[in-house]
């Protein structure tokens, strides 16, 4: 029995998601999200501990546009100027104080 080359690419290739928010360091939460979600996402986690603008602007944006899912946790609730970028960019995102509340939206993917 064939199986659907879609039902192949399904198991192949999983969703990304862009992990952007809180970026102190502790970054505790983007490790325990990796960790309990990766067998089915595959996630883009733009932290560096030396952000700078001038090294590291573009590659995010980059990793924004490329991405099938942006999510914040306590951060992005955007200026007008990046809810602007998003629309052009035809991105959503959801943002998430709670993180039982960014696990919830992420099983649902």
């Amino acid at each position: 029995m064939l199986i659907p080359l879609s039902s192949k690419i399904k198991e192949v290739i999983k969703p990304s998601v862009f992990l952007g928010g809180l970026c102190e360091d502790n970054n505790e939460w983007r490790k325990e999200i990796i960790k309990k979600f990766n067998k089915d996402l595959s996630f883009i986690d733009p932290f560096d501990k030396k952000w700078s603008p001038e090294e590291n602007i573009y590659t995010e944006l980059e990793d924004i546009c490329t991405a099938d899912y942006v999510v914040f946790y306590k951060g992005g609730e955007g200026t007008k100027k990046e809810k602007k970028f998003m629309k052009k960019v035809d991105k959503e995102y959801k943002e998430f104080t709670d993180l039982d509340k960014l696990k919830e939206y992420l099983k649902r993917i």
